[in-house]
Order: structure tokens, then C-alpha cells, then sequence
């Protein structure tokens, strides 16, 4: 069996059993909150005008409702999506790392599948997280392959699917731009659609800045005394222990990335530069409300990560972490991570 196809089989089966250890086990309850609100948005496609989401992803679930005649229920339209997106994601991500002559491939692709606490969590959660971050690995393999055609294609399906993709969205279109000039003729074109999307609904909602007035209220505004890193400052001060933890977890990924911007940067790997330069500017600005938003696209980070330790890999300490079985060690331990954030979302955070 090809190693692909073998990652492939590995990620569904665990996309299943974590499913079923959601639903059965925890009797998670599927469609509420943000689930509910895209479930709604898909039969609103007529005024895909939304302060609150863009509108792809339900989109996509309008057209999943309408070859199956709107036989299915809600939640297995959606996890449908998210299951095929999840699977896309860890397939173009395996060839991502592949491209760049990573080590054990097989295994970053299994540790970006069960990725620390969210990468099943919001694959079975049907979000619009599988579908955006799919498309975004997409974009990133493109740039890497320099074909600007589909760069130019998923840019402009990214920046319809989620808002936190618009972080990773402009610096790569500013690098593409600058770097390559046989891009320069068609990568403009991605950012039409968002712009028609923007102009129109300015009309709509008879406000220029619609499309970004509740979104920077929400996401944007500190919550704290802090100005920056209030998603890090926030939950340490507030002295809760779950708070507590989720800052600590984004204060680690910000150290991770900022040692991987400057490694990016240093090496001229310059997909890693953008990558780990949206991270930092997310983890920086958005708010301690929201600022879990950066963790689960985090995943993403895996691409500069495995690059970087694959060009150390001759150093001992690292050389045992990313071999097959320490790699597949992590990949249980983040594993663990995933079926304990999903208890905690079961059973304390939804509750």
C-alpha cells in the first residue's frame, strides 16, 4: 500500500472513531452554536451577506442538501464536508512536506492529522475549519509548485470560506507578488471575488465596512489592559485553571513560531516566513475570547516545523524526535490531547 494512500486510511478511521467517541461516548450534541448558524446561513444563500461568516462553506452545504434532495440530517450534510475536507487536507499536506524533501513524511502527515488538541476535535466538529484549512494548504502547495493559476483559484475560494484565512491570505498574495513577477498577471484576480462580495454587501447593509465591523468588535477588541497579546495576557490573569492553560498553550505555539520565522527567515524559506508571520500577527491581535481561533490553524505550522527539523535532523536531540517512532510517539500523545479537548468540550465547555 502507498504511503499516502495508507495516511489516508489511518486519518478516516480515526476521523470515525473520534466521531463516534463524541457522539456515543460523550453524547455530544452537534448542532448548536456556530454549527447551527451555518446550517441556517445554507438556505440564506440569496443575501450571502453575513456579518458573522462568509458565505462558502454553507454554500457548500446547500449543495450537499440538494444532489442528496435533502434526505440527510444536519449533521451528517456537514460532516460529510468536513470529513472529505479533513482527508484533503492531510493528503495535500503529505505532498506539501513530500515537495520539500521532509523526513517521514508518513509520519508529520499522521501528527498533522491528530494535531495537538484540535486536529480531529475541529475536523468531527463541523465547522467551516476542515474546508478552509484544506483550501489553504492547497493555496501553500501551489505557491511551493509556483503554478499561480490554482494559487490564484484557492486564494479566491479561501477568502470566501473563513476569516481567519485572511490572515494568511494577504501576506502570501504580497510575497507571490514581489518575488515572483511571472505571478504578477493573474494573482490580482483571487481577490475579485471578496471584493465584489464586500462592494455589494456595502449596499445591502448601507455600510462600507460591513464585512469587518462586527468581526473586529468580537475577535479584534483586548478584552484586557493590554493592547496586544491580550489572548495570551488575558487568560494567564484571569485565574481560572482552563484559562490559564489555553494561554500557556498559545504563549508555546508563539515561541514555536517565532523561532521558525526567524529559522524561515534566515534560510530564505520564505513559505515559512509567511506562514509563521500570520501566526505571530493572529496570536498578537486577536482577543482572549477568540484567540483559539490561532490554535486550531495552527496546524499549518507543521509545514515550517517539519522543514526546519528535517534540515537539523542531523543534530541527536532532534534526530530522535522527528525519527518514524518519535514522531509516532507525538502523533499518540497529541492523540490523547484530542480525546481529552473533546471531553472537555462535551462535557465543561458547551455546558
Amino acid at each position: 500500500m502507498k504511503s499516502e494512500t495508507k495516511l489516508l486510511a489511518v486519518a478516516a478511521i480515526l476521523y470515525v472513531l473520534y466521531f463516534l467517541y463524541l457522539s456515543i461516548g460523550l453524547g455530544f450534541e452537534f448542532l448548536r452554536s456556530d454549527v447551527l448558524v451555518y446550517w441556517n446561513d445554507s438556505y440564506r444563500l440569496d443575501t450571502p451577506f453575513s456579518t458573522w461568516f462568509v458565505p462558502m462553506y454553507p454554500l457548500a452545504i446547500a449543495v450537499v442538501r440538494a444532489i442528496t434532495f435533502d434526505t440527510l440530517s444536519p449533521v451528517a450534510v456537514m460532516m460529510s464536508i468536513s470529513c472529505v475536507f479533513y482527508l484533503i487536507s492531510v493528503l495535500v499536506f503529505y505532498k506539501l512536506v513530500k515537495a520539500l524533501d521532509v523526513k517521514s513524511p508518513f509520519e508529520f502527515g499522521l501528527l498533522f492529522a491528530v494535531y495537538p488538541f484540535v486536529g480531529l476535535t475541529y475536523a468531527v466538529h463541523p465547522i467551516a475549519d476542515s474546508m478552509a484549512i484544506a483550501l489553504l494548504l492547497l493555496v501553500l502547495l501551489s505557491f511551493q509548485k509556483k503554478n499561480w493559476i490554482s494559487f490564484t483559484l484557492f486564494m479566491a475560494l479561501i477568502t470566501l470560506t473563513h476569516k481567519a484565512t485572511w490572515f494568511f491570505v494577504f501576506p502570501l498574495l504580497l510575497l507571490a507578488f514581489i518575488k515572483y513577477k511571472e505571478s504578477r498577471k493573474i494573482i490580482p484576480l483571487a481577490v475579485v471575488p471578496l471584493l465584489t462580495l464586500i462592494i455589494v454587501g456595502a449596499f445591502y447593509h448601507s455600510d462600507i465596512l460591513w464585512f469587518m465591523r462586527l468581526s473586529t468588535e468580537k475577535y479584534l477588541t483586548s478584552r484586557s489592559a493590554v493592547p496586544i497579546l491580550d489572548g495570551v495576557v488575558g487568560p494567564m490573569i484571569s485565574g481560572s485553571l482552563s484559562k490559564m492553560m489555553k494561554g500557556a498553550i498559545v504563549f508555546f505555539i508563539l515561541v514555536i513560531t517565532g523561532v521558525l520565522f526567524t529559522y524561515s527567515y534566515r534560510s530564505g524559506f520564505w513559505l515559512g516566513v509567511s506562514v509563521t508571520f500570520s501566526i505571530l500577527v493572529m496570536g498578537a491581535i486577536v482577543n482572549q475570547y477568540e484567540i483559539w481561533a490561532m490554535v486550531r490553524f495552527s496546524k499549518v505550522l507543521l509545514v515550517p516545523l517539519a522543514y526546519a527539523a528535517t534540515r537539523y535532523s542531523d543534530r541527536k536531540a532532534i534526530g530522535n524526535i522527528i525519527s518514524p517512532m518519535g514522531l509516532r510517539l507525538l502523533a499518540l500523545v497529541s492523540l490523547i490531547a484530542n480525546l481529552g479537548y473533546g471531553y472537555y468540550m462535551a462535557k465543561i465547555f458547551f455546558l
